[in-house]
Protein backbone atom coordinates (compact mmCIF):
# COMPACT_ATOMS: atom_id res chain seq x y z
CA UNK A 1 0.00 0.00 0.00
CA UNK A 2 1.43 3.45 -0.69
CA UNK A 3 2.10 6.17 0.98
CA UNK A 4 -0.70 9.23 0.98
CA UNK A 5 0.37 12.45 -0.17
CA UNK A 6 1.18 14.48 3.24
CA UNK A 7 0.17 18.40 2.71
CA UNK A 8 2.94 20.43 5.50
CA UNK A 9 2.08 23.35 7.19
CA UNK A 10 5.93 24.17 7.33
CA UNK A 11 8.80 22.84 5.60
CA UNK A 12 11.88 23.87 7.92
CA UNK A 13 13.10 22.93 11.00
CA UNK A 14 11.24 24.53 14.02
CA UNK A 15 14.40 25.11 15.89
CA UNK A 16 16.57 26.59 13.01
CA UNK A 17 14.30 27.20 10.13
CA UNK A 18 16.48 25.49 7.90
CA UNK A 19 14.54 23.86 5.09
CA UNK A 20 14.07 19.93 5.08
CA UNK A 21 14.62 17.94 2.20
CA UNK A 22 13.40 15.39 1.81
CA UNK A 23 10.26 15.88 4.73
CA UNK A 24 10.71 13.69 7.11
CA UNK A 25 7.72 11.09 8.12
CA UNK A 26 8.24 10.45 11.66
CA UNK A 27 10.70 12.04 14.29
CA UNK A 28 14.09 12.67 13.02
CA UNK A 29 17.11 15.13 14.11
CA UNK A 30 17.95 18.44 11.95
CA UNK A 31 20.64 18.18 9.64
CA UNK A 32 21.42 21.64 10.58
CA UNK A 33 20.99 21.82 14.48
CA UNK A 34 20.23 18.58 15.44
CA UNK A 35 17.92 19.15 17.53
CA UNK A 36 14.99 16.54 17.57
CA UNK A 37 12.08 17.39 14.98
CA UNK A 38 8.35 15.76 15.70
CA UNK A 39 6.18 14.88 13.11
CA UNK A 40 2.48 15.20 13.96
CA UNK A 41 -0.94 15.01 11.61
CA UNK A 42 -2.93 17.91 13.08
CA UNK A 43 -7.17 18.13 13.19
CA UNK A 44 -6.74 20.20 10.11
CA UNK A 45 -5.29 17.44 8.16
CA UNK A 46 -1.98 19.02 7.56
CA UNK A 47 1.58 17.96 9.01
CA UNK A 48 3.54 19.95 11.47
CA UNK A 49 7.14 19.44 12.17
CA UNK A 50 7.26 21.11 15.93
CA UNK A 51 9.85 20.94 18.70
CA UNK A 52 9.22 19.41 21.53
CA UNK A 53 7.67 22.55 23.69
CA UNK A 54 4.71 22.85 20.60
CA UNK A 55 3.51 19.17 21.45
CA UNK A 56 1.02 20.03 24.20
CA UNK A 57 -0.13 22.66 22.05
CA UNK A 58 -0.97 20.14 19.30
CA UNK A 59 -2.41 18.06 21.81
CA UNK A 60 -4.94 20.83 23.56
CA UNK A 61 -5.96 21.79 19.50
CA UNK A 62 -7.07 17.60 19.22
CA UNK A 63 -9.02 17.57 22.22
CA UNK A 64 -10.71 20.90 21.05
CA UNK A 65 -11.39 19.16 17.63
CA UNK A 66 -12.72 15.46 19.63
CA UNK A 67 -15.10 17.92 22.14
CA UNK A 68 -16.60 19.88 19.08
CA UNK A 69 -17.14 16.68 17.24
CA UNK A 70 -19.02 15.09 20.39
CA UNK A 71 -21.29 18.35 20.88
CA UNK A 72 -21.87 17.72 16.84
CA UNK A 73 -23.03 14.21 17.27
CA UNK A 74 -25.11 14.71 20.58
CA UNK A 75 -26.67 17.74 18.47
CA UNK A 76 -27.16 15.50 15.31
CA UNK A 77 -28.67 12.71 17.79
CA UNK A 78 -30.77 15.56 19.84
CA UNK A 79 -31.92 16.31 16.52
CA UNK A 80 -33.08 13.49 15.45
CA UNK A 81 -34.89 12.31 18.63
CA UNK A 82 -36.82 15.10 18.51
CA UNK A 83 -37.73 14.16 14.96
CA UNK A 84 -38.98 10.70 16.44
CA UNK A 85 -40.83 12.04 19.35
CA UNK A 86 -42.62 15.10 16.99
CA UNK A 87 -43.46 11.60 15.18
CA UNK A 88 -44.73 9.72 17.72
CA UNK A 89 -46.89 12.33 19.33
CA UNK A 90 -48.30 12.85 15.73
CA UNK A 91 -49.18 8.89 15.90
CA UNK A 92 -51.14 9.36 18.88
CA UNK A 93 -53.08 12.11 17.40
CA UNK A 94 -53.76 10.02 14.57
CA UNK A 95 -54.68 7.35 16.56
CA UNK A 96 -57.33 9.69 19.20
CA UNK A 97 -54.89 9.84 21.86
CA UNK A 98 -56.15 13.08 24.28
CA UNK A 99 -53.09 13.04 26.52
CA UNK A 100 -49.66 12.28 27.12
CA UNK A 101 -47.57 11.61 30.48
CA UNK A 102 -43.91 12.66 30.25
CA UNK A 103 -41.72 10.65 31.92
CA UNK A 104 -38.08 11.51 32.73
CA UNK A 105 -35.37 9.00 33.40
CA UNK A 106 -34.44 8.25 37.14
CA UNK A 107 -31.00 10.51 36.60
CA UNK A 108 -32.84 13.45 34.41
CA UNK A 109 -31.59 16.67 34.67
CA UNK A 110 -33.66 19.51 37.11
CA UNK A 111 -35.70 20.60 34.02
CA UNK A 112 -37.00 17.13 32.49
CA UNK A 113 -37.83 16.23 36.20
CA UNK A 114 -39.72 19.31 37.09
CA UNK A 115 -42.20 17.87 33.91
CA UNK A 116 -42.38 14.00 35.02
CA UNK A 117 -45.69 12.92 35.08
CA UNK A 118 -47.22 16.01 34.06
CA UNK A 119 -49.91 15.68 31.16
CA UNK A 120 -50.10 17.19 27.83
CA UNK A 121 -52.36 17.79 24.96
CA UNK A 122 -49.76 15.57 22.73
CA UNK A 123 -50.56 18.60 20.30
CA UNK A 124 -49.02 21.10 22.22
CA UNK A 125 -46.33 18.92 24.64
CA UNK A 126 -43.25 20.22 24.90
CA UNK A 127 -40.06 18.72 22.64
CA UNK A 128 -37.91 16.17 23.77
CA UNK A 129 -35.28 17.10 24.17
CA UNK A 130 -37.04 19.59 26.35
CA UNK A 131 -35.36 23.05 26.16
CA UNK A 132 -32.84 23.52 29.10
CA UNK A 133 -31.93 20.21 29.25
CA UNK A 134 -28.47 19.28 30.67
CA UNK A 135 -27.90 16.41 29.42
CA UNK A 136 -25.88 15.69 26.35
CA UNK A 137 -28.44 12.74 25.22
CA UNK A 138 -31.94 13.37 26.95
CA UNK A 139 -33.76 9.92 27.56
CA UNK A 140 -37.30 11.70 28.42
CA UNK A 141 -40.36 10.26 27.09
CA UNK A 142 -43.81 10.72 26.76
CA UNK A 143 -46.73 7.64 26.98
CA UNK A 144 -50.44 7.79 26.62
CA UNK A 145 -52.29 8.30 28.62
CA UNK A 146 -55.60 5.72 29.02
Amino acid sequence: MADEPRTYANTACPYCSVELDPLPKAKKRCVGCEQSIYVRLGPDGLTYLLQVGDLPVLDQAWAEYYEAERARAAADLGAATAATMVRTLADYVAEGVRAVEHHAADDACQTCGALHRRTFDPRSAPPIPVPGCERDVCRCDYLPVV
